[in-house]
């Protein structure tokens, strides 16, 4: 905690590029493999928190920078790509590795709507599993989040995502502005019924709450 503390307020880090290590940048699936753990440290210590420090400071262009900055880094050490069991044996370092790349991805769609600028990365592109629960659940519940919690953010930001590209971009479609909203209108709606329960709202609580 202290270290991350640190590189939070001193944007301390170590080399982005990763020649230090390995030279040139080559294949991004053998760099993540060699230096997934040590740019890993880097986005969670460096590039979030300030992301997201800035953000609630209302510095909304900085934070949407800052993110492109950890989407960039994550591309180049191959975060959107799995990796065989077989390279990262510890499910813990292989679900983190996971969660890493799905909090960017938040971050960049939910940034980006605030201000209507274009996400910086197309679905196509992506390759990772979803978050899952690893056993024993106990170490999960110690060094990792939710998984259903962030599965349900992140089916949100791919709505966000679209919102963004079907309304607010400058493409063409055939169908009309109306018909795009009343889809995008229905995912919102499937979002939502489709949330596992420990994610929905109570509303017997809710109104009990008021009285």
């Amino acid at each position: 905690t202290r270290h991350v503390l640190l590189c939070s307020i001193h944007g301390l880090g170590p080399d982005l590029t990763g020649e230090n290590q390995c030279g040139a940048l080559g294949n991004p699936a053998i760099i993540g493999i060699s230096l997934s753990m040590h740019h890993c440290l880097t986005l969670e210590c460096l590039r979030f928190p300030q992301s997201l420090f800035s953000y609630y400071l209302n510095r909304r262009h900085s934070a949407y920078v800052l993110i492109g900055n950890a989407m960039r880094m994550g591309l180049t050490i191959g975060l959107n790509h799995n990796i065989l069991e077989s390279q990262v044996i510890d499910p813990v370092e292989r679900q983190h590795r996971i969660q890493i790349w799905w909090t960017i991805y938040i971050f960049d769609r939910m940034w980006g709507s605030k201000m209507g600028l274009p996400m910086q990365i197309l679905d196509e592109d992506i390759h990772v599993d979803m978050p899952s629960t690893i056993s024993p659940r106990w170490r999960h519940e110690e060094e990792l989040s939710d998984s259903e919690y962030m599965t349900a953010n992140i089916k949100l930001a791919r709505i966000v995502g679209e919102t963004i590209t079907k309304l607010y971009s400058r493409r063409k479609y055939q169908e009309t502005f109306l018909q795009r909203v009343q889809k995008l209108l229905k995912a919102l709606k499937h979002w939502v019924e489709t949330l596992p329960e420990s994610l929905k709202l109570n509303m017997e609580d809710l109104e009990s709450s008021k009285k």
